[in-house]
């Protein structure tokens, strides 16, 4: 389970007493160890991991019994836009109920809850690829607190030769300097993993032939009303002795929600459904209900008072989960922003620079970056024979090693989840999406602490 703001990891379950978690400062330290070739293994594991989960994610949209409570949404959503602001709670209600009349799994989960565990399972890889590029940024930044000036680096090699010193001293010199120009190269050069990780998928998932991802943002309602109702019960587990299924953060569904849209290129759709504004709307009309049957109510009447008074905690509840669930997704949508924030403000440097003017000129845009996009072959089975869902996807290259060996906690953070979600219908033929490259195009990471 990913936590946002602190950028940690925790064990969902364990038979021990104690919890795993990975933090920054664990990447940090094996990236001190190992040497920085752990950051694009990293990256490419994870577009690798990602490729497999677009594939169920396609396959889940392009099921008939998805596909056509969307567009009933969406037709229901285009007739009452005009006269309602707000996209309807009671829609995504309704389809979160629907959904488990199609069946349900040995644990109790829905289709949906499935789909919420899958988005959950991509936002925890975008998060462990941002963990590990903080943790590379810590390593450098404790390396380079020994150099005085990174702006203005004195060459030791130039001092060496003044001195007239012993070729020894000459070669140290040369090698001192490699490794200051490396790691000053390293804080003016840093590479947009989040970018690259959209690029290789967007071109693809946006196309023409993939018409059945265009209504995703509909099924966002009712995978928040999903998740607030998840995590609730496994914040109410923590106090329980049976701590089955306890968790007190889940940021990974808020982080795959924000990756998920921007891949689609659909946050101008969704922020059109004014989703929370309207449920925050309702949560407080409905407060409001309560507190005036309270107020008016016979003092006599205690379970009558009591009852209102667990509806009343239960709203506040559910309001403050939708809070939370709101800022969290609106904090992991900064991510992945089109433009990014150092390209559009002046460093302080250039400011002071010169005194006339003050401000420097905006820079011009950034030219897009065109790439193609890996495919994914996705095909249908029967629902009664729950085969894998994957069967065409080559495997992960050998040549990238697997994580365990570098931190041993982490390998249940990105790894392949055991249980895909099954089709909901009879044999279809979903669009076949080709060409699929083995390895996403990064740049390399030159990193050497000293």
């Amino acid at each position: 389970m990913y936590n946002l703001n602190q950028q940690f990891f925790v064990e969902a379950t364990s038979n021990n007493k104690h919890l795993n978690t990975v933090s920054i400062n664990h990447i940090a330290n094996s990236i001190r160890t190992h040497g920085a070739g752990i950051i694009n293994t990293t990256v490419n594991f994870t577009y690798q991991f990602l490729r497999r989960k677009f594939q169920v994610f396609s396959q889940f949209l392009y099921d008939e019994h998805i596909k056509s409570r969307l567009l009933k949404d969406l037709q229901h959503w285009r007739e009452v836009k005009a006269s309602q602001e707000y996209f309807p709670f009671e829609r995504a209600e309704k389809f979160n109920r629907g959904i488990r009349k199609l069946g349900l799994t040995q644990e109790g989960l829905s289709y949906l809850d499935q789909f919420r565990g899958l988005i959950t399972h991509i936002g925890n890889a975008m998060g462990y690829v941002r963990l590990v590029r903080s943790g590379g940024l810590h390593c450098s930044s404790k390396a380079a607190r020994f150099i005085p000036d990174l702006q203005d680096v004195v060459s030791f090699v130039q001092l060496c030769e003044d001195a007239s010193v012993s070729t020894g001293t000459t070669r140290a010199a040369e090698n001192l300097d490699a490794v200051i120009s490396n790691l000053t190269r390293n804080f003016n050069q840093d590479t947009d993993y989040f970018k690259l990780l959209v690029d290789v998928f967007a071109s693809e998932m946006r196309d023409n032939k993939n018409n059945h991802l265009r209504n995703f943002y509909l099924i966002i309602p009712p995978l928040t009303v999903n998740f607030v109702e998840h995590i609730i019960a496994a914040k109410d587990n923590i106090n329980k002795k049976n701590k089955s299924g306890a968790a007190f953060t889940d940021d990974g569904f808020a982080m795959g929600i924000a990756y998920l849209l921007k891949v689609l290129d659909q946050n101008s759709a969704f922020d059109s459904l004014h989703w929370w504004s309207g449920v925050r709307r309702k949560y407080i009309s409905e407060r409001e209900k309560v507190e005036q049957q309270r107020q008016s109510g016979s003092g006599g009447d205690d379970k009558l008072q009591q009852t209102l008074a667990l509806t009343l905690s239960r709203l506040q509840q559910y309001q403050q989960e939708f809070e939370l669930l709101y800022l969290s997704v609106s904090s992991a949508r900064v991510f992945f922003r089109v433009t990014p924030l150092t390209s559009i403000v002046t460093p302080l440097t250039s400011i002071f620079s010169s005194f006339t003017p003050i401000v420097s000129p905006f820079p011009s845009k950034v030219p897009p970056i065109t790439s193609k996009f890996p495919s994914i072959t996705s095909e249908f089975s029967p629902l009664s024979k729950f085969p894998p869902v994957i069967s065409n996807i080559p495997p992960i290259p050998s040549k990238v090693p697997p994580l365990s060996p570098i931190i041993p906690s982490i390998t249940t953070i990105v790894s392949p989840v055991s249980s895909e979600i099954p089709p909901l219908g009879p044999p279809a033929s979903p669009p076949v999406i080709t060409e699929v490259p083995s390895v996403v195009p990064i740049a390399p990471v030159l990193l050497r602490v000293p």
